[in-house]
């Protein structure tokens, strides 16, 4: 089945993701055709509702847009438009939801409409100011492979830009290629357990140039990973177990009472002991790095064990 879905939202980022998409032909593809940008991809081929490709879809773009794919900044929110279904016989219409729209039978320019007005909010794209807020060192092993040190779209598209030979993008795509390998399959597995519909509306809503508003999106994927009942049934004793394990407890402790105590809500709310307090304030460029290698961490323990189950 043919299945396109529109998305819309930072111009500059959009511009960004589909040259690196494109440039190391990975699938699925973020592509620009007229004024507008696409998302297709062989995880939605097989799929026949279009619910299940918003579903999906969501979750997929909210992975891009929070781990080492996401922009160093963005002025506007990330979000499916419309999604497209066309086949050698019609052509239909779905909104953001995966709730019809339109349908048009081929041949016959007979367009069957689903009685309900299309009143899908678009948002123009805007440039964004994007700058290098920080340099970051890349990590190779011992046969000079790409081990680590890419974490923005904007660190991505810098090294193609001036590495671009098919050696160094060789170097580059086995490096990303696992990561986008690894959302996919969580988005496809996973897209309707309650926990990713909590880190989707946190990612998607990721955007926001409030600090304030990072700072809630980080702490709410925090808290899901912390509270998904996933870990009950592991060799961790809960989430916040997992959580220590793979940022270290200082670092979760840290983070946690920064975006509650600094950003959220008053000290009193946050720690009642004095001795509780975390030793250190964290900037909001740590946090995110922390979240995105959490997150990262959460989506390859809960694939591996599916795959392993």
């Amino acid at each position: 089945m043919r299945w396109k879905i529109q998305i819309e939202g930072d111009k500059k980022y959009l511009e960004d993701l589909c040259n690196v998409f494109n440039t190391l032909n990975f699938d699925p593809k973020i592509y620009k055709d007229g004024e507008n940008y696409y998302l297709k991809g062989s995880i939605f081929e097989s799929l026949e509702d279009a619910k299940e490709v918003s579903s999906k879809a969501k979750t997929l773009l909210a992975l891009i847009l929070t781990t080492n794919f996401k922009p160093e900044r963005i002025r506007e929110a990330f979000k499916i438009s419309k999604i497209f279904y066309e086949d050698k016989n019609k052509r239909v219409e779905f909104d953001q939801d995966g709730n019809l729209i339109s349908e048009q039978n081929k041949g016959s320019g007979n367009i069957k409409f689903s009685g309900r007005a299309n009143t899908l909010a678009t948002s123009k794209l805007v440039d964004s100011a994007v700058g290098n807020e920080s340099i970051r060192i890349l990590k190779y092993d011992n046969k000079g492979k790409i081990i680590g040190g890419l974490t923005t779209i904007e660190e991505i598209n810098d090294y193609i830009k001036a590495n671009n030979n098919s050696e160094s993008l060789e170097n580059i795509a086995e490096y990303l290629k696992p990561l986008l390998e690894q959302l996919i399959s969580f988005s496809s597995k996973f897209s309707n357990e309650t926990p990713t519909k909590d880190i989707v509306r946190a990612g998607l809503e990721y955007g926001a140039t409030i600090e304030l508003a990072k700072w809630v999106t980080l702490r709410k994927i925090y808290e899901t990973i912390r509270d998904d009942k996933y870990f009950e049934n592991t060799r961790f004793k809960g989430g916040k177990d997992f959580i220590d394990d793979v940022i270290g407890e200082d670092s979760a402790d840290n983070f946690y009472y920064t975006a509650s105590k600094k950003h959220i809500h008053s000290e009193t709310t946050v720690m009642k002991n004095k001795d509780e307090k975390p030793k250190r304030e964290i900037p909001l460029s740590e946090a995110e790095d922390l979240i995105s290698t959490l997150l990262l961490k959460y989506i390859e323990e809960k694939t591996i064990s599916e795959k392993d189950g």
